[in-house]
């Protein structure tokens, strides 16, 4: 929101996909997933269904940027934490 990275990514209902290079940023496009993976404490892993389709939608990613990122999508997705 705002140039901020400023959601957990089990909130999100869509993502904001940019290109990088010495040149900058350039805004590629949004892909909006339509249902988050993650209510709140008590309900996440609930939406396990989601959690396949956000993996597609940003299978071409090189690095997600989120304000947190929980254990589940982190071993689903198979990213390290920087």
């Amino acid at each position: 929101g705002d140039g901020v990275v400023n959601q957990h990514f089990g909130h999100a209902q869509e993502f904001s996909i940019y290109e990088a290079s010495g040149a900058g940023l350039n805004f590629i496009g949004a892909r909006n997933i339509g249902r988050n993976y993650c209510d709140g404490p008590a309900t996440c892993g609930d939406n396990e269904p989601v959690l396949p389709k956000v993996t597609e939608l940003l299978s071409d990613c090189a690095v997600i940027l989120s304000a947190r990122f929980g254990q589940y999508p982190r071993r689903h997705i198979g990213c390290r934490r920087q």
